[in-house]
């Protein structure tokens, strides 16, 4: 399977944790270059932020589910 498929839970913000990937990965590659800590931390706030948005999708891929299941249960008390 090459690419994700959009319904699945951890498609949910990809495109800006892929962003926050890359600028973090910069941000430190130039930190440690330049021997500037300031900027290997801000490196590490920007992947906790990117991890911070991964469990964010996470959460509402279970409550979707969560949300599908209920409705599909709903449906089959009313008939």
């Amino acid at each position: 399977m090459l690419f994700a498929s959009r319904r699945s839970g951890s498609g949910h913000f990809l495109e800006w944790r892929l962003r926050l990937f890359g600028i973090a990965a910069i941000l430190a590659v130039f930190g440690i270059g330049a021997e500037q800590g300031w900027m290997v931390n801000l490196a590490i706030g920007t992947l906790a932020v990117a991890m911070v948005l991964s469990w964010v999708a996470k959460r509402r891929a279970e409550a979707e589910r969560w949300a599908e299941q209920g409705s599909d249960d709903e449906g089959e008390s009313d008939a």
